[in-house]
């Protein structure tokens, strides 16, 4: 799981990709959020990342890492992250860095959509921290 230290590493990383182009400043955010427990199969669940500060709505993301960390990975686990309804498929990669946002807005929270589909009953799935950071320029 990404400590903190990974965290800043990340933001600090996010901060150097996002060269100001035109005289527009970088900039970023960090947020953490504990998600429910899965504990029903084919149930929707949502983790909403608290937004930091007050990122301009005149601004536009450059890049956004994120990770993810449940107690185990069962068999039909997905993990999407989305901004309003633009989702990114992220089960395959616990973290990573996407520019699949590039654009939009900073000012509209995130939010991570999972579920365990499959039959069955599961073992309750528990949520270690969910992290992201998003940079933009403005």
């Amino acid at each position: 799981m990404p400590n903190a230290a990974s965290l800043s590493r990340a933001v600090a990383a996010l901060l150097l990709a996002a060269s100001p182009l035109a005289q527009a400043t970088a900039a970023s955010y960090a947020s953490e959020v504990v998600a429910p427990t899965v504990a029903v199969r084919n149930t929707p669940y949502r983790a909403a990342f608290p937004l930091l500060g007050a990122p301009p709505a005149d601004g536009r993301i450059t890049t956004v890492y994120y990770a993810w960390q449940f107690s185990y990975r069962p068999p039909g686990l997905t993990v999407k992250l989305c901004q309003g309804s633009r989702c990114l498929d992220v089960s395959k990669d616990a973290s990573g860095t996407s520019a699949a946002f590039r654009g939009l807005s900073p000012s509209q929270p995130f939010q991570l959509h999972y579920a365990v589909g499959g039959s069955g009953a599961i073992m309750p799935l528990l949520s270690g921290k969910q992290q992201l950071a998003v940079s933009y320029t403005f």
